[in-house]
């Protein structure tokens, strides 16, 4: 039996590259790195020859070979190489390494950083200057990151349209309406950010009305007003993610059904105010949605429940309560 090659029509390069784009790019031209890397690291372990193959000295990878590196310190960082497309910062990055990254990979289009105690606003203004074509930015517990890091992201990266933050005590409703402004948000996750409140989301709906995706989860300093102008502003969306608590009423959720027709996904898990009427109204007018989640939600029926699959049944609808 004929062994595959690596190069030429056919090949192993081939089958990867047309696997690589297919299952880690979405239509949007998103990258999921997470599996693009596993992808590659699958790769590497059948084919020996494959670093000189992805990486050759002094050559660019194609494309669909750009992984997600993992930045330690300074000695990583002046290992970086220009076209490096997605960085993931390790806890112990500082400043210094982010900035050093930043002038080595002006094409860096997505940034990772998480629980990065050593890391301020200095290295993301650092980013923000040299990597103009930013798409991405994860920001995870990062306590000395504040407003000043995403004014300056605003100002430099305008063509950020993926912006996460998560446990950012720092960020507030400046921070946020800096952003909505300077750029294009295309997604917005803002989990237990506790000084983000309705005046920075109401300007995401204000200046994005490109929006798809939304995550206020455990935000709690929101209300429905936030949520009922997102609904407004961006009639485009396809997913939320509203975990707010008792906060969070029918006048939303009737929001949300009345304008955003082709949502796919919504969870309001534990939102207790929530009553039967709006659950349904949401299934009656969104016919797209694929999961809905009413779990510990208290002012929700079974019946409801019942009425929602019936309306939706390709519907993954999770719920619980002692009688169903």
């Amino acid at each position: 039996m004929r062994q595959p090659t690596l190069k030429g029509p056919g090949g192993i390069l081939d089958l990867v590259i047309a696997t690589a784009t297919s299952t880690t790019v979405s239509s949007e031209g998103e990258v999921d790195w997470r599996r693009r890397n596993m992808l590659l690291n699958k790769f590497a372990r059948i084919c020996r020859g494959s670093k000189d193959l992805l990486a050759p000295p002094g050559e660019r990878p194609p494309a669909p070979f750009h992984r997600r590196v993992t930045v330690k310190c300074m000695g990583d960082a002046m290992q970086a190489r220009p076209w490096w497309a997605a960085v993931k910062a390790h806890p112990e990055l500082t400043d210094d390494a982010l900035i050093a990254v930043a002038k080595q990979c002006p094409e860096l289009q997505s940034l990772h950083v998480a629980y990065c105690a050593g890391l301020t606003d200095i290295g993301l203004a650092g980013i923000a200057a040299a990597c103009t074509s930013l798409v991405s930015l994860t920001v995870c517990d990062c306590t000395n990151v504040t407003d000043n890091a995403l004014l300056s992201i605003a100002q430099g990266c305008k063509q950020l349209s993926d912006l996460h933050l998560a446990y950012c005590d720092g960020v507030t409703d400046i921070g946020i309406t800096a952003v909505a402004k300077g750029c294009n948000l295309n997604a917005l996750h803002v989990y237990e950010c506790s000084e983000v409140t309705d005046d920075g989301i109401i300007a995401v709906s204000e200046h994005c009305p490109g929006l798809t995706r939304l995550d206020v989860s455990r935000t709690y300093n929101l209300t429905n007003e936030s949520i009922i102008a997102i609904a407004e502003g961006c009639p485009g969306l396809l997913s939320l993610d509203a975990v707010i608590g008792d906060e969070l009423t029918d006048d939303a959720i009737f929001a949300v059904a009345d304008h955003c027709k082709g949502l796919q996904s919504l969870n309001v898990f534990d939102c207790c105010s929530l009553t039967d009427e709006a659950v349904i109204a949401v299934a009656e007018q969104c016919p797209m949605l694929m999961y809905f989640n009413l779990e510990d939600c208290d002012g929700v029926s079974s019946e409801a429940v019942d009425r929602i699959q019936l309306l939706l049944p390709e519907c993954n609808v999770r719920y619980e309560a002692d009688d169903y």
